[in-house]
Formats: C-alpha cells, sequence, structure tokens
C-alpha cells in the first residue's frame, strides 16, 4: 500500500494513524508526503505492486490539494481531472487494487457528475474508488473487511464498481 498525504501533516491525526496501524495488519504501508504531482508519480514508480492506494489532501469536486501553494494556485499542487499523466501511472497498481480518496467533496454528485472520483475510476479501469461525496472526518470512516478494503464513510460513501 502506499498511503500519500499532503504536506500540511492535516492528515496524520491520532484516528488516522489508528486506520494506517490497522491497516498495517495486512498491508505493507509505504507512507509519502507529498509536495507536488510529480513526488506522487515517483512514490507510485518506485513502489512494488500496489493494492491500495491513499491519497489524502484537502479536496473539491475535481481535484484534491496535495500541497498549499505559498502564492495562489499552481497545478503541480493537485490531482485533479485534468491530469492525464495520472492515467500512466495508475496503470501500476495491482489490476484488483482499491483507491481511496481520503479528500472531501471529490465524489460530489455521485455517478452522474463531473467528479475526481469518477476521473480517477476511468484513469484505472477495473480498481474500485471510494471516495465522499461531503466533507467527512476520519472518525467516520469505518472499515468493513481490510482485504480487499471494504469501507463506508458514513451516509457520505461513493464507490465506483470495478
Amino acid at each position: 500500500m502506499v498511503l500519500a498525504l499532503d504536506n500540511t501533516k492535516a492528515f496524520f491525526t491520532p484516528s488516522a494513524r489508528s486506520l494506517i496501524k490497522r491497516l498495517s495488519t495486512t498491508y505493507d504501508i509505504w507512507f509519502v508526503t507529498l509536495e507536488d504531482e510529480k513526488d506522487l508519480y515517483k512514490a507510485i514508480r518506485k513502489a512494488p505492486l500496489i493494492d491500495l492506494l491513499i491519497l489524502s489532501g484537502h479536496g473539491t469536486q475535481e481535484e484534491l490539494a496535495l500541497n498549499a501553494p505559498v502564492e495562489g494556485y499552481h497545478e503541480l499542487s493537485y490531482i485533479d481531472i485534468n491530469d492525464k499523466e495520472l492515467k500512466r501511472h495508475l496503470k501500476k497498481l495491482a489490476p484488483n487494487a482499491t483507491i481511496f480518496l481520503n479528500s472531501c467533496n471529490t465524489a460530489k454528485g455521485g455517478k452522474e457528475q463531473k467528479n475526481l472520483a469518477n476521473k480517477i475510476s476511468e484513469f484505472a479501469p477495473g480498481r474500485l474508488v471510494i471516495a465522499s461525496m461531503e466533507p467527512f472526518s476520519i472518525n467516520e470512516v469505518v472499515i468493513n473487511q481490510i482485504f480487499p478494503l471494504d469501507m463506508a464513510i458514513g451516509d457520505k460513501t461513493y464507490i465506483t464498481k470495478k
């Protein structure tokens, strides 16, 4: 598993550490703090076969922040629906991998809307994408099964079909 966090450390809370500890009973964890897209792509290239990819950062319907740019918007600081390069890197994931977008609103609108969860599902066919349609706290995440990962984010869960 690769666990990728934004560089603000906002997602490295006691609840998040508890989730990581629980996942570590089954997955080998490679923890990466990201500055930009290039760091994410490098981590995916270097990791062994990835069964679970967790991307954590503040989100909107169409993007996930990897870094808070010092001055204004900087495209490399976000994974967004226009990142065609992401598709090439997601091909390295295990064929039945799960991708968890630990980020608010990245599935806003669900199946019928243009959102990051749907775009990542399109970029990674055959992989399961789990995301939230609304803001949430990591405390709301419930793991039903560790491998393959089956989880819910309260009533905000959106899961793309493989």
